[in-house]
């Protein structure tokens, strides 16, 4: 009897579909979240599209994954391009700080994003984080990825089979489809 009745109590609970609060779901996920944020400069991130220019428009994307993020959790940011602020490739929960950062970014340089990705992966190889994520927010230039070649990419998947905890990677293209890639091929 008891059985049956616990039967019964167990489909109603699931039929209602309750929800989890917050602070449980990240407990129940791995605890705080530990974030790096890989961010294009490049100088093809200054064309505009809609009358808008693409860091704009990388900036209101890393700003939202910022604000994604709960109090405790922690990011870092890895600036893709020319001057790299290399102070920001260390995780910190000081989480408006990093939005100032992102603000005040301006294009420069050429985009390695292998490079980057390498680094970002570094900072997020600690064993006491347990809840990794990465995100790649850069405009749609084949130039920036050009180093993701097949042996990236094979060091990649070996590096990623040797985590204990898999990291969870967003890769977030701004820009249009329809836009061309763009590049300097001379100066007169």
């Amino acid at each position: 009897l008891l059985l049956r009745m616990a039967m019964v109590s167990i489909l109603a609970i699931a039929l209602a579909r309750p929800l989890v609060s917050d602070s449980f779901a990240a407990v129940a996920s791995g605890g705080q979240v530990s974030a790096v944020i890989v961010l294009d400069s490049s100088l093809s991130t200054a064309t505009s599209e809609n009358h808008k220019p693409r860091m704009v428009l990388i900036q209101q994307q890393a700003i939202a994954v910022l604000s994604s993020l709960h109090k405790g959790d922690q990011a870092g940011l890895i600036i893709a391009g020319g001057a790299a602020n290399r102070s920001s490739e260390q995780l910190t929960t000081d989480l408006p700080h990093l939005a100032d950062v992102v603000s005040s970014l301006l294009p420069t340089g050429q985009a390695n994003l292998a490079e980057s990705l390498a680094r970002a992966a570094d900072l997020l190889n600690h064993p006491e984080i347990a809840n990794r994520r990465l995100y790649v927010i850069c405009d749609r230039q084949a130039v920036s990825w050009r180093e993701v070649d097949a042996a990236f990419r094979a060091a990649w998947h070996t590096r990623s089979q040797q985590e204990t905890v898999p990291t969870q990677l967003t890769i977030v293209p701004v820009g249009g489809l329809t836009s061309s890639n763009l590049a300097i091929t001379g100066v007169t």
